[in-house]
């Protein structure tokens, strides 16, 4: 009771403070999406490197989100790794967002789905902790919620410093199992879609291209392009490589898949990389985006207690590498989203192969 009693003192004053926010923000001149997203200071100042992270993006729930295998606080991991390895230099720093807002959200998702959220036991099924059903949504919004929503917001952002600089990365975001009407897996945001509607929206680009790395379909994905949540079809390129075992097993969002790759626990390293490479061949012949959207999920890796199999950490970063290289050679914008990953390493294998990357593709900063 002292708990719930000390979150709505501060969640009146937090819709006080908005409501002054908002009055001030009427009577100025209307904002873009980015300038509505990217906090003041951080737009054009030189100083700020396209990797996007809030410290806000991290979840701590009284403990409770510890029940759920994936590591809340993955990011602020993977910051002061970057940090500790000198990614910063001369003082540089990360891109930081404000929370992606209801209206923003509307864009991809129904307003039946958004009011969903309002319902304790809705979010207990979508984010696989059934603790959440006896929790009141107040709380829940606050701190399961409002965290992903930074997620999305650092998706939303990430293309326009990508056109920018050639590369974006967020600490975070890749929530690949929701679309517009249903969230899964612990995937309540259909953020990367949302970023690709917007970014067409603003001009950025006409096409993109979506490379799923994650060990899991990416079954949001397919489900948003074939209802064409995203723009028409042809617009929308996707290589999916998952786990063919593994959750969700949706047969029907297949069907938005171009290059459609199952793989098991049976795969090994060289197998997976030949793989890639063959995937990434077929895909230079067959489409030209303006854009990659890379979902570089680390539950490929063995020991992951969800993803099922066996690449090693050497492959992964290989992975990422080859990637990147494929967009840099084609002068093809990347943003990268973390995504899945269940073990408490993964922070510091996503930071240590970003440096790599750093030094061996000269990242522009």
């Amino acid at each position: 009771k002292k708990i719930i009693m000390k979150e709505q003192t501060k969640i009146k004053k937090k819709q006080k403070d908005t409501k002054k926010m908002k009055k001030k923000e009427k009577s100025q001149k209307p904002k873009n999406i980015y300038e509505r997203l990217i906090r003041k200071g951080h737009v054009n100042n030189p100083d700020t490197v396209p990797i996007i992270y809030n410290k806000e993006n991290n979840m701590g729930f009284y403990g409770i989100e510890k029940m759920h295998h994936f590591d809340t606080k993955k990011f602020q991991g993977i910051q002061k790794a970057l940090k500790k390895g000198k990614f910063y230099e001369n003082g540089q720093h990360a891109v930081k967002t404000r929370e992606v807002s209801e209206d923003i959200l509307k864009k991809i998702h129904s307003q039946d789905y958004l009011n969903s959220l309002q319902k304790s036991s809705k979010v207990a099924e979508i984010l696989e902790m059934w603790v959440f059903a006896a929790i009141p949504n107040f709380l829940i919004q606050k701190h399961a919620l409002k965290p992903m929503r930074y997620h999305v917001a650092g998706t939303i952002v990430a293309p326009y410093f990508a056109a920018k600089r050639g590369w974006a990365i967020c600490l975070g975001g890749g929530m690949h199992h929701a679309s517009s009407e249903e969230g899964g897996g612990w995937c309540v945001y259909s953020d990367i879609p949302l970023s690709i509607k917007i970014a067409k929206e603003q001009g950025l680009i006409k096409k993109a291209m979506i490379i799923d790395l994650d060990a899991h379909q990416g079954n949001g994905l397919g489900r948003d392009k074939l209802n064409h949540h995203i723009g028409e079809q042809e617009d929308i390129y996707i290589i999916d490589f998952y786990n063919e075992y593994a959750y969700p097993g949706d047969t029907e969002a297949k069907r938005g898949i171009n290059i459609d790759i199952g793989i098991n626990g049976k795969t090994t390293n060289d197998q997976y990389l030949t793989l890639l490479e063959q995937a990434l061949d077929e895909a230079s012949n067959d489409f030209q985006p303006d854009m990659i959207f890379y979902n570089a999920g680390t539950d490929i890796l063995d020991g992951d207690p969800l993803g099922g199999l066996h690449i090693s950490e050497e492959t992964c970063m290989a992975r990422d590498h080859l990637v990147f290289k494929y967009a840099f050679d084609r002068k093809i914008p990347i943003v990268m989203t973390t995504s899945g990953g269940y073990q408490l390493t993964n922070a510091s294998l996503i930071a240590r192969s970003i440096l790599q990357m750093k030094d061996m593709l000269n990242f522009k900063l």
